[in-house]
């Protein structure tokens, strides 16, 4: 078992962007639910960033322009999946969304 230490420690690299390439994961899983038809293909293009205007140190990821209309989902009227989440430069999650 690991201790709350190593836990942190295991949480905080992976929200690293340079660690495990994080937002190629999201992407990976944003592709997986087009392919299975869940939502349009062109997501993959959508998850993407910009700086934060008031705080440079902070970059912004997002899908955009507006969330994701989701497709296939029994017994909703509507679904919609958005995803945002702040990295600063040191590459800690700030904040993140889905």
């Amino acid at each position: 078992m690991k201790s709350w230490v190593d836990l942190y420690r295991a949480h905080r690299d992976a929200r690293k962007p340079g660690s495990e390439k994080w937002d190629k994961v999201f992407r990976l899983r944003l592709i997986r639910l087009a392919k299975a038809g869940y939502c349009e293909q062109n997501i993959q293009g959508r998850f993407t960033y910009e700086q934060n205007p008031q705080r440079a140190d902070l970059v912004e990821w997002s899908i955009r322009p507006e969330p994701l209309v989701l497709k296939k989902v029994p017994h909703l009227a509507s679904a919609k999946l958005s995803l945002m989440a702040s990295t600063d430069r040191g590459g800690h999650t700030s904040t993140c969304s889905p």
